[in-house]
């Protein structure tokens, strides 16, 4: 819905603020509230056996083109969702396995929830896997979480890495 800001300016006239009276200028300033966009959070993150990776978690916003339907949350109490993209690159000059991600995921109210992810058709989970990523190699791992407020942390058991995106 668009909103729209009635300006009314009185001119170096000494008009009386009335469009009708000359030296008066009336400015409309349309207001439209901004596109949905997901909130995406990134950043790189060095493993304990040196791999240097990006790891980005965007939640809401469209799904990645091209990759498999979203996966079931599976929670009766949130039946609407919205979509996550976690991706992960390599950054480094060598092939780096993925170190063992995890996402933790929290209700507004403090209550824990189930966000699943999958590389391609693979399997839906909250613990994202795949083959080592070679030079420059990306994975990309699409799903859903519940709607409705919270927040989704990326961790790497392995180190003390945690990315947080708050869910709409």
């Amino acid at each position: 819905m668009a909103v729209a800001a009635l300006a009314l300016t009185a001119g170096c006239g000494g008009g009386s603020g009335d469009p009708a009276t000359p030296g008066a200028r009336t400015t409309l300033v349309p207001s439209t509230p901004p596109a949905p966009s997901p909130a995406e959070r990134s950043a790189e993150v060095v493993t304990n056996d040196g791999a240097r990776l990006r790891i980005t978690l965007a939640v809401g916003g469209a799904s990645v083109a091209g990759q498999a339907e979203a996966c079931a949350t599976g929670s009766p109490v949130a039946p609407a969702t919205v979509p996550v993209t976690l991706t992960v690159v390599n950054l480094g000059d060598r092939t780096a396995p993925l170190p063992p991600l995890r996402l933790e995921t929290t209700a507004a109210g403090g209550a824990e929830e189930r966000t699943l992810v999958r590389a391609g058709a693979g399997e839906c989970s909250p613990f994202p896997r795949v083959a080592p990523l070679g030079p420059a190699q990306m994975a990309v791992f699409t799903g859903s979480t519940p709607a409705g407020g919270g927040r989704i942390e990326v961790r790497i058991s392995e180190t003390d890495f945690v990315l947080t995106v708050s869910r709409p």
